[in-house]
């Protein structure tokens, strides 16, 4: 899951919203560096990318990738569903994504000095760019995962940006559509397993 999936699975709450930011941000062990409901949401981010990892039908789609892109098929998943999570965001949620997108800048902004400098940045970058409401084209995927690429430190076939999956957009959306209700359940048995 990218960051779209992620603050939409953080069901609304400030704290689960700030650390589904951090979840990329933060590493090791939570020890109480951050108020418990960030480190909730936190560990709620890292569950979710567990789930995603270990999901039988993703894990089936990731080996039917080229040789030379699984490696980097989690990344190419993740932002390829927050294209299909953008494209049918009114299957999930009740509000619009512009006023979505908006409720969760507001909170980011509100809480972003205390966050590590290079998540302040992102932070920043998605906000003054707008990027969760981007993702309903699917230039933005060809965009995100170019980006990534170029930030990667050896060549990768990321660089090509999503060429190299356009044929397999039928397969990416009917995953994520079969995966992402899997996801919302998950997050309630977190929540109801780790209560605030």
């Amino acid at each position: 899951m990218n960051y779209l999936a992620h603050f939409h699975l953080a069901a609304g709450d400030d704290e689960l919203i700030q650390g589904a930011l951090l979840g990329d941000f933060v590493k090791g062990h939570l020890r109480g560096e951050y108020p418990p409901g960030i480190e909730r949401g936190i560990a709620l981010h890292r569950s979710i990318d567990a789930l995603s990892n270990a999901d039988g039908e993703l894990a089936v789609l990731r080996t039917e990738l080229p040789d030379h892109l699984r490696r980097y098929s989690g990344i190419i998943t993740d932002v390829a569903f927050d294209f299909y999570l953008s494209r049918h965001w009114l299957d999930f949620h009740s509000d619009s994504l512009e006023h979505f997108a908006q409720t969760v800048y507001a909170v980011l902004a509100r809480n972003q000095h205390a966050y590590p400098a290079n998540a302040r940045a992102f932070c920043q970058r998605l906000i003054d760019h707008d990027l969760l409401t981007q993702y309903g084209q699917w230039e933005a995927v060809d965009r995100v995962l170019t980006s990534i690429g170029w930030r990667l430190a050896r060549d990768n076939p990321l660089r090509a940006g999503a060429e190299p999956i356009e044929h397999r957009r039928a397969q990416l959306r009917k995953a994520f559509l079969n995966f992402y209700p899997r996801a919302q359940r998950h997050v309630d048995a977190f929540l109801a397993a780790n209560p605030a």
